[in-house]
């Protein structure tokens, strides 16, 4: 563990190494407002080491346990910290005492059965642990009060309780989704799906058979080809044709060696060009005796055996024929099956279309990121990607709250549950729309924890992680992007996260409700998450999730609005630094220009840099000029425009200025932030023409 002086981010080479006994004197009389430790440790203290090194090293340094390099940060609630505390340093009369020990304990020790109530008291216990101002990075607070028995048995309590809620929901939702489908008409029979079984079964023998036919024919006629080639001198004239060519080449190497100089040696060089061309007619003369021989025997032997040959695939036609027509019947039974399943979660939803074309219309969607989509193809215009969210709206029973969808320039399209944003790519058809918004279902700890409970069920633990790149030879994947392994119909539903607060689950899972046949795939193929992806899409929301969903609403909209607000800032910078002769004409010199580099930025339109001066730098070639590298053009402009209004209006009115803010004013320039000291309700009147 390491202690810093306590004088801030600027006397980073003051961080010294602290002992334990130093530890525990700082928490006894040193100033606890103000942080010990900025330095997470390696591992976590496990309930079991912990329980054993208090009954076991009593009277020791606890600064000797092994179990003591614990990782502050990493801990998965505020109770693990106070857990920590109270078992390393028993009888310890800590400042900031936990007054509210005792109720903690009560709300622990009455959870019952009931998943609402137990969501609803595990929070407020993790309040009141807030309420503390317990921070786990700085170690603001200590927190005293309770045992250390007592707190392992709430540690113990809130640790099982974490433990078992993704199960609870995810058999309660599993529970329900089979229920569900079988009350439903709309679903197959069980009769009518093991005819589907027993179809996809036959279709997978007669496709066995069929490649060990074709198979077998290849090889067979392989072998007769090369036994008939052989014995009617095919070969041997091939042989005899290698060798010739073999020949020519060693006489045409030599003779390019002793090759006259056409300058010095004239006669010479065009005695030896003929010399060359009469020896090149030979050559050639002979080769084409040998085809010749070799196209006698290919039309007498090898064509027969080739017309033979094709004559045998086609008796195995009708059988191709067959395994294609039912293969486009599975297709059908899926597509239909895949269609009742969908037109029967749509039927039964509490949302009605009106309500999800309203909410899908009252989302955030870029005009960047809808510039992309349009751009690529996979959506012509908002009204297009509206409908496909209202759709997932309704399928989900309104579950989902705020949603922005923007674009990074990433090249994989991904989400944040926390704050509700969604970053596309060049490929966000329906099916990556549905997988993205199925992460943000995620923002509800009994979704993803179901979600968890799956994989972690389902993993093989014999096997351990792999790469996905590896299980999937897709080498698209990084090298830290790992999976469990196990039947999945997918290798990315078992994808693991270093934080293990995630999991792919639901977003694989939704994503196959986007197209009725993938809907009846899943049916089919893993009934288990088919019922859990029903059971979640069928529940209605508790009282718990709608206050959290009108929160997490409230919150998300206010960053909605800063989000609109900044692209019509940027809109309207661009608008008055498009012309670029104009604002270097204003310049006074400060810009000295705005060049393309890369392939794109040489043509005008993509990366490009702007050469510019600091205020009081002496102006001119090999001068005091800085650059400034962006990926577009008129992001560049933008900048060049940005910092000269600056400049005007005097928020950069020095070298040593300009020198501290520009970083900041390019990176939000290309970031589309919120520039330096700029506040967001006077961002609009700030930008006007240059003097």
């Amino acid at each position: 563990m390491r202690g810093v002086d306590g004088k801030g981010p600027d006397r980073i080479g003051a961080i010294t190494e602290l002992s334990m006994d130093a530890f525990k004197k700082w928490l006894r009389e040193g100033d606890t407002m103000k942080a010990a430790s900025n330095t997470i440790l390696e591992s976590l203290f496990t309930l079991t080491d912990l329980t054993a090194w208090k009954e076991g090293s009593k009277g020791t340094d606890a600064s000797e346990h092994r179990g003591w390099a614990i990782a502050v940060n990493a801990a998965q609630y505020f109770s693990d910290i106070l857990n920590i505390f109270n078992s390393a340093f028993p009888g310890i009369d800590y400042k900031g005492a936990f007054e509210d020990a005792d109720r903690l304990k009560e709300l622990l020790a009455v959870i019952t059965s009931d998943l609402s109530d137990i969501i609803e008291k595990r929070n407020a216990a993790n309040d009141l642990l807030m309420n503390q101002r317990f921070r786990t990075a700085g170690l603001h607070h200590t927190i005293a009060g309770t045992s250390p028995e007592d707190v392992l048995n709430i540690i113990k309590n809130t640790k099982e309780l974490s433990g078992t809620l993704g199960d609870a929901y995810h058999d309660k939702w599993v529970a329900a989704g089979e229920a569900f489908v079988k009350s439903s008409p709309a679903f197959r029979s069980e009769e009518q799906v093991a005819a589907y079984m027993g179809m996809r079964n036959k279709i997978d023998t007669m496709k066995k058979e069929y490649d060990l036919a074709i198979a077998g024919t290849a090889e067979k006629w392989a072998d007769e080809k090369a036994r008939v080639s052989q014995e009617c001198g095919y070969d041997a004239i091939e042989a005899e044709a290698d060798m010739l060519a073999a020949e020519n080449k060693k006489e045409v190497d030599a003779a390019w060696l002793v090759r006259p100089d056409p300058n010095t040696q004239y006669d010479a060089f065009v005695k030896w060009q003929n010399e060359r061309i009469d020896a090149d007619y030979i050559y050639f003369e002979r080769q084409d005796a040998l085809f010749e021989r070799q196209n006698i025997l290919r039309e007498k032997y090898l064509v027969p055996l080739s017309e033979a040959r094709n004559a045998e695939y086609e008796t195995h036609e009708p059988t191709k024929k067959a395994i294609e027509a039912m293969q486009e019947e599975k297709r059908a039974w899926l597509q239909k099956a895949g269609e009742q399943a969908i037109d029967a979660i749509l039927s039964d939803s509490s949302v009605s279309q009106e309500d999800a074309e309203k909410w899908a219309k009252g989302q955030v969607v870029t005009k960047s990121a809808m510039e992309r989509l349009i751009s690529t193809g996979t959506y012509k215009d908002k009204e297009d990607l509206c409908r496909d969210m209202a759709e997932f709206y309704r399928l989900t029973g309104g579950r989902l709250g705020p949603v922005i969808i923007q674009t990074t320039g990433r090249r994989r399209a991904n989400a944040a549950y926390w704050t509700a944003e969604i970053n596309i790519d060049n490929h966000f058809i329906k099916e990556t729309l549905f997988h993205e918004m199925g992460h943000l279902l995620e923002k509800d700890e009994t979704v993803r924890g179901a979600g968890q409970a799956y994989r972690d069920r389902r993993a093989d633990s014999t096997k351990g992680i792999k790469k996905l790149s590896t299980l999937t030879g897709n080498r698209g994947y990084k090298s830290d992007e790992v999976a469990y392994t196990d039947d999945f119909w997918d290798p990315y539903v078992g994808k693991s996260y270093s934080n293990s607060v995630g999991s792919e689950v639901i977003s694989m899972g939704i994503q196959m409700f986007s197209s009725p046949r993938k809907a009846g795939f899943l049916m089919l193929r893993d009934p288990q998450m088919f019922n859990l992806m029903i059971g979640i899409m069928e529940s209605s929301q508790s009282e718990r999730e709608k206050k959290q969903t009108a929160a997490f609403s409230e919150k998300v909209s206010t960053k909605q609005g800063e989000k609109a607000n900044l692209e019509s800032f940027y809109d309207k910078l661009s608008k008055f630094a498009k012309d670029e002769e104009k604002l270097l004409k204003h310049s006074s010199g400060l810009v000295h220009s705005i060049e393309g580099y890369g392939r794109g930025g040489r043509a005008g339109n993509g990366k490009s840099m702007v050469a510019y001066y600091y205020p009081g730098d002496p102006q001119g070639p090999g001068e005091y000029v800085q650059s400034t590298f962006f990926k577009t053009r008129q992001a560049a402009r933008n900048f060049a425009y940005l910092y000269l209004l600056y400049i005007q209006k005097g928020l950069i009115n020095s070298r040593e200025e300009a020198s501290r803010s520009t970083f900041f004013l390019a990176d939000a320039v290309q970031k589309k932030k919120l520039p330096p000291r700029l506040k967001t309700e006077d961002m609009h009147k700030f930008i006007e023409d240059l003097k």
